[in-house]
This record gives structure tokens, C-alpha cells and sequence, in this order.
């Protein structure tokens, strides 16, 4: 019954073969886990019902052609907080942009 150097490490050598497969495994298994309840997330919020109702079928007829884009007297404030906007007045003209 004696261990030689050599044994004890060709023994260690293949538990280190047979534990990697097994901790690899366990990550996978891990992984598809946190996918099937992810997928199930995605799942879930295509399943609810929107909020926000259809726009009704009656609309504004807009002119053809480019259109200007004017706000007059605009104000803007944050809930509880100081008005940052007051009286604003801007005009973007047709076919231009703004940044």
C-alpha cells in the first residue's frame, strides 16, 4: 500500500481532469438558467396590454409641403422647482435643422 510521488501526482492530475468538465457544466447550467428567466421576462412584457389607447380616427389634415415649426409663449418648469423656461418664443424654419 504504499503512494509513490509519482502516483500521488498522476492521481491529482487526473481529479483536476474530472472536476474541470464538471465546473464547466456548472456554469452552463448557471447561464441557461439566467436565460430562461430572462426569456421569460421578454415574455411577460410582450404579453401586457399597452396603456395608452389607439389615436382616434379622426385627425388634422396638414398642408402638403415642408412646415415651419413655431412655439410661442412657452414655460417650463420642474415639479418643485424654479421656472427655467418663461415666455419662450422659437420659430425652426421649414427644411432646416437646429442642434
Amino acid at each position: 500500500g504504499d503512494l509513490t510521488l509519482g502516483q500521488l501526482t498522476a492521481f491529482l492530475f487526473l481529479v483536476t481532469l474530472f472536476i474541470q468538465p464538471v465546473q464547466i457544466a456548472t456554469e452552463v447550467l448557471n447561464e441557461a438558467q439566467n436565460a430562461i428567466a430572462g426569456w421569460r421576462r421578454v415574455l411577460d412584457v410582450l404579453d401586457l396590454e399597452p396603456d395608452v389607447a389607439d389615436p382616434a380616427d379622426q385627425g388634422v389634415e396638414l398642408p402638403e409641403g415642408p412646415l415651419d415649426l413655431r412655439f410661442e409663449h412657452v414655460c417650463f418648469n420642474y415639479p418643485d422647482g424654479p421656472r427655467v423656461l418663461d415666455d419662450v418664443h422659437l420659430e425652426v424654419p421649414a427644411k432646416t435643422r437646429v442642434a
